[in-house]
């Protein structure tokens, strides 16, 4: 007999020690005493009935009570077979020696919280042992631990199976308990099982082993069973092991699973703001939630001067803060990590020579550790530093170092889009700012212009009244003097300028008048029928005379060209471009004007080779006061309104003017008029 403990033995020495004689290994041939406790393992109902009938049955021929605590169909089946034995069931049940009983009904009675209740289990048997005694040996057969076993309730199994040994220490009988073999399918019940055949005296396998006959064949059983023994427990090793391993994985996977949702949820805050003091606050915060401390400190590059400036910081008081706000190159952690662009990590800054000019300044900030990260940018620009500090000395993880890197470079990103996002609202603040004082220069230009166009129109029309007269004046007075002839020919002299001064006068006094009707819209033209080759040659006539040494050149068809046109307009705009050419050229170039028919207008080119005008200025020349800088730097007068009337003009007719120029080499100014069955009413 085995020790009903479970010192640590296999399941196969276990029940290689129960066996005893191999050659007599059954239930029936197991009565070593008074007293026992069997476990019986079987595979199918039919082994077990075979078994149990045989248990019983002997008893009960020998004159022994029995006590069968089964199901209902286990009971059913063990009556039929006794029967068969040739036993009278009836009257052995009928006497008490017999006592038939339904474990299910049996568990309910003691059960308390999934559990035997110890001394209910042992008043009740206790009773039913005891009766059962009189006169006579006791076996009895119980099923109530495998009905809990196939539950799942394994540890009230056990329980029971202590109560039945206790039970034992103050009754005499033979205890016999069945479990099917398909209740230890899984590895985890390998422990359990030894547990089940530790609570028991003997044990006895299931019919594929007890089958057997022969001595050796049980032998190479028990061998096979070994071999397959150590196989299981080299698997069930192996398979710790990738367990182990796969637990391993697991936690480094939740560990990343972690560092991830971390990253993502600085990501999520950080996408949120484009604040830069909220950005930075938002990486500083991160970063010591990842290393698990509360003290540490962001700090940007100086745009001034080559250094860092403190921006945020977390948990150091405000003495320690004024001596770190600025920090050179190579000072401390900090300077280091920025001066060299890589990561600094000091485990303990009493110890560590790159912290011994700054040990004071640790002390007063109560850390030990430091670790100092650079924030570099995609683009490879250093913007700061970002570091975390530690109470303790500290040696960072792997994973600390990894995970600082990849925020420091989410922190650079994100810090220097709100940085360039800062500066783009500046600039646009600026902007603004800016067109809220172009809008007020502009509008004070336009109030300034319409006093300047008032002011023209006013003195325009108040200085024509005595221009005219005086203009009348001075030619009555010279044609009297020719009629005369009493004046000297210097005071003939001198009356010629004043007639040319005055009428030069009248001529800008008209033109001023022009500027101011073009700028109210009161500028008319009043169309009839014209020769233009008529009005150039007339003018063309007119000037001349007054051109000194200078030759104008006319082409003209020998067939009238008729226009719709207002030929005083179109005078004054013939004028305006010949009077110009003899300004911006001198002798002995020509002057070439020429007239000439096109489909549906008819065309007038004035051309001369004088100074020419830059072509970076040629998009101007029409604009009212407008004079390109050549004519400026050559000191030739005028006011540039004539160009701006001449193209009012001609636009009005329905036509246009352009203009071919180079600086040094001349000017063409083309005018073309619609013809008269093309003009439309201006």
């Amino acid at each position: 007999m085995i020790e009903a403990t479970n010192n640590g033995a296999s399941i196969l020495e276990m029940i290689h020690r129960s066996t005893g004689d191999l050659a007599t290994l059954h239930l029936a041939s197991i009565v070593p005493h008074d007293t026992g406790h069997i476990a019986q393992f079987y595979e199918t109902d039919e082994f077990l009935l075979k078994s149990l009938s045989e248990f019983i049955g002997a008893g009960l021929k020998g004159g022994e009570a029995a006590i069968v605590v089964a199901t209902r169909a286990h009971r059913a089946g063990l009556e039929e077979r006794l029967r068969e034995f040739g036993l009278d069931v009836a009257g052995a049940r009928a006497s008490g020696q017999y006592i038939p009983l339904d474990a299910t009904e049996m568990l309910a009675t003691f059960m308390v919280a999934e559990s035997p209740e110890p001394q209910s289990f042992a008043a009740l048997f206790g009773d039913i042992i005891a009766q059962a005694a009189r006169r006579r040996r006791v076996r009895i057969f119980g099923e109530m631990v495998a009905l809990l076993w196939a539950d799942g309730n394994y540890d009230a199994a056990l329980r029971l199976e202590g109560l039945w040994n206790k039970l034992q220490e103050t009754h005499n009988f033979l205890l016999c308990c069945a479990y099917p073999m398909r209740g230890f399918d899984t590895e985890a019940l390998t422990t359990p099982l030894a547990d089940v055949c530790a609570e028991h005296a003997h044990v006895i396998p299931a019919e594929s082993y007890t089958a057997l006959t022969s001595p050796i064949d049980r032998f190479r059983e028990i061998i096979q069973l070994q071999q397959k023994a150590r196989l299981l427990e080299a698997e069930i090793a192996e398979h710790q092991r990738t367990a182990d391993a796969f637990r391993a994985v697991k936690d480094e996977l939740e560990i990343q699973v972690e560092d991830l949702r971390r990253l993502h949820d600085m990501s999520v805050r950080l996408t949120s703001t484009l604040d830069i003091e909220s950005v930075l606050q938002e990486v500083l915060r991160a970063a010591l939630a990842v290393q698990g401390t509360s003290l540490g400190l962001l700090s940007l590059c100086d745009p001034v001067r080559d250094g860092l400036m403190l921006k945020t910081s977390s948990g150091f008081g405000q003495e320690f803060l004024n001596r770190v706000a600025w920090v050179p190159p190579g000072g401390g952690a900090c300077g280091i990590c920025y001066q060299q662009r890589r990561r600094i990590v000091i485990e303990d800054v009493e110890v560590d020579p790159i912290f011994e000019a700054y040990r004071a300044e640790a002390r007063l900030a109560g850390f030990r550790a430091c670790h100092s990260t650079p924030l570099i940018t995609r683009g490879g620009t250093i913007i700061g530093v970002l570091s975390v500090h530690f109470r303790l000395p500290h040696r960072p993880y792997e994973r600390e170092t990894r995970l600082m890197d990849i925020y420091a470079q989410m922190a650079a990103d994100f810090i220097e889009n709100a940085r360039l996002h800062h500066q783009v609202q500046q600039e646009l603040e600026a902007r603004e700012q800016l067109l809220v004082w172009e809008h007020r220069a502009r509008a004070e230009a336009e109030r300034a212009n319409r006093m300047k166009d008032q002011f023209l129109t006013v003195a325009a029309h108040e200085l024509r009244t005595p221009l005219t007269t005086l203009m009348g004046q001075a030619q009555l007075f010279q044609r009297r003097a020719e009629r005369e002839g009493h004046l000297t020919e210097r005071d003939h002299r001198t009356l010629r300028v004043i007639n040319d001064q005055v009428a030069r006068l009248n001529k800008l006094v008209l033109a001023l008048l022009d500027v101011s009707r073009l700028e109210m819209g009161q500028l008319n033209i009043e169309r009839t029928p014209l020769d233009v080759c008529a009005l150039v040659h007339r003018v063309v006539q007119e000037i001349a005379p007054t051109a000194e040494e200078r030759r104008i050149e006319l082409v003209c068809p020998d067939e009238p060209l008729v226009i719709d046109g207002d030929e005083l307009r179109l005078e004054q705009v013939v004028q305006n471009l010949i009077q110009n050419a003899l300004k911006y050229s001198w002798a002995p170039e020509p002057i070439r004007v020429t007239v000439t028919p096109q489909a549906g207008h008819g065309c007038v080119v004035v051309q001369d080779w004088g100074i020419g005008i830059p072509r970076d200025e040629l998009p101007n020349l029409f604009k009212r006061f407008y004079r390109a800088k050549n004519v400026e730097r050559q000191h030739i007068s005028g006011m540039g309104i004539g160009l701006c009337v001449v193209k009012e003009i001609i636009t009005l007719h329905g036509g246009t003017v352009e203009v071919d120029s180079a600086e040094g080499v001349g000017s063409t100014f083309t005018v073309r008029l619609p013809r008269a069955e093309d003009c439309t009413t201006g």
